[in-house]
């Protein structure tokens, strides 16, 4: 049996395209199976990226609570380290410090720390400065020369208890977007002096 000419290059033509398909182009199940990959490894990445970018913020927020809690701390120590005993025209109480300094320190020889609840705001008062911001906690302990407790804690301290306070505890807890630090600091009243 004879085949036609027609027919033989019909054949032809159908092996040829057999042999290099992968050439001519893709088929529709190669296609989708490419935009599957590429749709999960562009899930994939987006996570990973936005990961990174929370633990960034992570990271900031708890590099700024520490640093405004140094500063804070650095700036209460050395009024506390200056200071010759409380100012008992000012108010001591668990949320405010009146300390009595050189004129080296401030003219009038007054500084105050008083702690904005509302604000979440530390504040020294002489001249006026912003210790500290997002300030979730503050607090005073005064004690007297045998390291006992001097007053009730939240009532202001009278004068003849501000006299007998020879050292302090602050106590100072910052908040800043996710991370929150604190510290406590117990200073000798003067001890710059000793």
């Amino acid at each position: 049996m004879m085949v036609s000419p027609a027919s033989r290059v019909h054949r032809r033509t159908s092996a040829a395209c057999r042999d290099v398909r992968g050439c001519l182009g893709l088929t529709l199940i190669e296609v989708l199976l490419a935009a599957s990959l590429g749709a999960v490894l562009l899930a994939g990445a987006w996570g990973w990226a936005w990961s990174v970018a929370a633990a960034g913020t992570d990271v900031g927020d708890a590099a700024e609570a520490r640093t405004s809690l140094a500063y804070a701390r650095r700036m209460l120590l050395a009024d506390l380290r200056d200071a010759v005993g409380l100012d008992t025209l000012g108010l001591c109480s668990a949320q405010a410090i009146a300390l009595r300094v050189g004129p080296t320190r401030h003219p009038s020889g007054a500084v105050s720390t008083v702690w904005n609840r509302e604000r979440g705001v530390l504040w020294r008062v002489a001249p006026a400065c912003h210790l500290a911001d997002g300030v979730e906690r503050f607090h005073v302990r005064y004690l007297d020369a045998a390291g006992v407790p001097v007053g009730d804690g939240d009532v202001p301290l009278l004068p003849a208890q501000m006299e007998a306070v020879t050292a302090v505890e602050v106590s100072l807890r910052i908040r800043y977007g996710s991370a929150c630090v604190e510290g406590s600091w117990p200073v000798r009243l003067g001890s710059a002096r000793w």
